[in-house]
C-alpha cells in the first residue's frame, strides 16, 4: 500500500462533504470474548471471533454552518432531533466505508487569535460496507 495524503480522507453524505475537517481518524474495534478458565494454566484464552464489531470516527476542523454543526448544536437551541446520520461514506484514495453513524459528542473551541474549531465523535450503528477502490 502506497502512502496517501490525509486530505484525501473525507466524510460525506450523498457524495457531499459534511464538515471542514483538518484531522480525522477511524478506529475499528473488535471486542473479544474471554473464555479463560481453570484449565488455561493462567494464560488468557480468547474466542476466535469478535463479540462486537464497531467503527469510531473522530473529526476535528473548522466550525462552519453545515450538517455536523447543526446537529451538534441542536440541543442548545432546544431542538430535539435524532443524532443518527444515515448513509454516511468515509472515502480515502484506497477504500470507502459506508453506513449509519450516531454523533455521540460535539465540541467547539477557539482562542482570540485563531478560527473557531470543532471536534466530534461518530460511532457506527449496524453493519457497514467496506469497498476497495481500484487503482
Amino acid at each position: 500500500m502506497a502512502a496517501t495524503y490525509g486530505r484525501y480522507l473525507r466524510i460525506a453524505k450523498n457524495n457531499v462533504t459534511i464538515a471542514q475537517c483538518q484531522s480525522k481518524s477511524i478506529k475499528v474495534n473488535n471486542e473479544v470474548i474471554d473464555v479463560t478458565n481453570d484449565d488455561s494454566d493462567a494464560f488468557r484464552v480468547l474466542m476466535g471471533l469478535p463479540s462486537l464489531r464497531s467503527l469510531d470516527i473522530s473529526l476535528e476542523g473548522l466550525a462552519d454552518r453545515g450538517t455536523l454543526r447543526d446537529l451538534g448544536l441542536d440541543d442548545l437551541a432546544g431542538i430535539s432531533t435524532s443524532r443518527m446520520l444515515t448513509d454516511i461514506t468515509i472515502v480515502s484514495g484506497e477504500f470507502s466505508i459506508s453506513g449509519n453513524f450516531m454523533m455521540t459528542s460535539y465540541e467547539e473551541s477557539g482562542s482570540y487569535d485563531d478560527a473557531v474549531k470543532f471536534s466530534c465523535e461518530l460511532q457506527s450503528s449496524g453493519a457497514w460496507n467496506y469497498t476497495i477502490i481500484p487503482a
